[in-house]
């Protein structure tokens, strides 16, 4: 009887343990097969998300690189893209003085929702090393570090001489074939590109920015920086003749915290002389026919170039042999000579058609910006930061650094006081909402 007991307790007791690891398998199943289904759907609002993001993306970058096409874009209403097994639905319009940029990414039956906001009025977008509208030659062992574009599609407009390397990707126009665009010297010591080769999307048209009007000031007659007479030194706003630093001599521009704003016929920088800016102010110079910086000489030396902005124009702005301006230049429609060994630190902005940058010169630049001008970079020159011009030429050993997400000279964000005609003004990004 006890073990007949014993049996019926154990075969309950198994009953049990077999409904329980039911229950628990079941159980665990149901778990499995909900851990899928929301992994899945995380899955297609991810990408539902990018999808989204990207189209936003590429319809900011298009804006920036086509600030004339925002008129045509508000019009166009809803615009429908589809990418692989999915799509974005775009739309833009004009909210409060700026552009906003909606896009709805869809992934099956999942969808989400971002808008980026664009603020007009904007520095153009400067994403190369080297941008032209047509061609550009590099010497025997130049270098560019970062990528380079052009608007051409003829056959050799990009060049690279013996031992010279991009170290980055190259556009061409688009439709443009870029192993007929792209002309590289064979054998073992020819050109590379290390880097992919494509087209544009569409071609990139660099608008010019707006000329001021000189303003006018109160007449000071002409100065002359002597040392011998004591220091010099210019605290107020004022029109001059001339300004005379003789050689070996000193001139201080005291702007204090606020901005200084001289005119000047002609401006001149003895030998070995030097202008100095003093104080956390900013320092305007508007000079209407000479600038010339002699030899061995300085302008605002080893401080902010953001605190100088030069308007010129004159038919050439020469600065001589072991020349430093740090500073940025707006030439109307002079002719820009940097001589050997000179330095340019800041900014370059010209209407021109010539800017040469002579033998071991070195350029820091925020940019130089000359959609109209042939850029020439001599025999071991140096420039870092980005060029836009119509043509560019590299003498050898001459190099070229940029890189958009890469280490800065100083503050990136610091853009100089130009601005662009209404219906050529760029965009810089916004704020970014879901």
């Amino acid at each position: 009887m006890y073990l007949k007991n014993q049996q019926g307790s154990v075969l309950v007791l198994v009953l049990v343990m077999m409904l329980s690891l039911t229950v628990l398998g079941t159980a665990l199943l149901s778990s499995s097969i909900i851990d899928k289904k929301q992994a899945v759907r995380q899955d297609r609002n991810n990408e539902a998300f990018y999808f989204a993001r990207s189209g936003a993306e590429a319809v900011a970058h298009y804006l920036q690189q086509n600030p004339d096409k925002i008129q045509d874009i508000l019009i166009q209403g809803e615009d429908e893209v589809n990418i692989g097994n999915g799509k974005f639905i775009i739309s833009v319009t004009e909210e409060d003085g700026k552009i906003k940029v909606e896009s709805r990414g869809h992934s099956g039956d999942f969808s989400e929702k971002v808008s980026l906001s664009l603020i007009p009025g904007a520095f153009p977008e400067l994403d190369m090393a080297v941008f032209c509208e047509g061609a550009m030659s590099m010497g025997t062992q130049t270098r560019i570090y970062g990528d380079v574009g052009t608007n051409s599609v003829a056959n050799n407009s990009v060049t690279l001489g013996t031992q010279s390397k991009i170290n980055g990707d190259v556009y061409v126009g688009p439709g443009g074939d870029p192993d007929q665009v792209i002309k590289t010297d064979g054998g073992w010591f020819g050109g590379a590109i290390n880097g992919n080769k494509g087209n544009l999307p569409e071609e990139r048209h660099y608008p010019m920015p707006v000329f001021p009007e000189f303003p006018d000031l109160p007449y000071k007659g002409s100065l002359t920086a002597n040392n011998r007479m004591g220091t010099t030194t210019i605290s107020e706003n004022g029109y001059y003749d001339t300004i005379n630093v003789l050689n070996q001599c000193s001139l201080t521009f005291n702007v204090g915290s606020g901005t200084l704003r001289v005119r000047v016929k002609d401006f001149v920088v003895g030998s070995q002389g030097s202008v100095t800016v003093r104080g956390s102010g900013k320092l305007i110079l508007y000079v209407e026919d000479n600038f010339e910086m002699c030899s061995q000489t300085s302008f605002n030396w080893n401080s902010d170039p953001n605190k100088v902005m030069l308007y010129y124009k004159g038919e050439l702005l020469k600065f001589s042999a072991q020349s430093d301006f740090y500073g940025c230049i707006y030439v109307e429609r002079a002719k820009i000579d940097l001589s050997t060994q000179g330095d340019i630190i800041g900014s370059i902005f010209s209407s021109g058609t010539e800017v040469k940058l002579s033998t071991q010169s070195t350029t820091y630049v925020r940019a130089i910006y000359a959609p109209n001008a042939t850029v020439t970079l001599a025999t071991q020159g140096e420039v870092r930061g980005p060029i836009v011009c119509r043509e560019f030429a590299m003498g050898t050993q001459g190099s070229v650094y940029f890189r958009k997400d890469g280490e800065e000279v100083w503050d990136w964000n610091a853009i100089p006081d130009i601005e662009f005609d209404s219906g050529d003004v760029g965009f810089k990004i916004g704020d970014w909402t879901n």
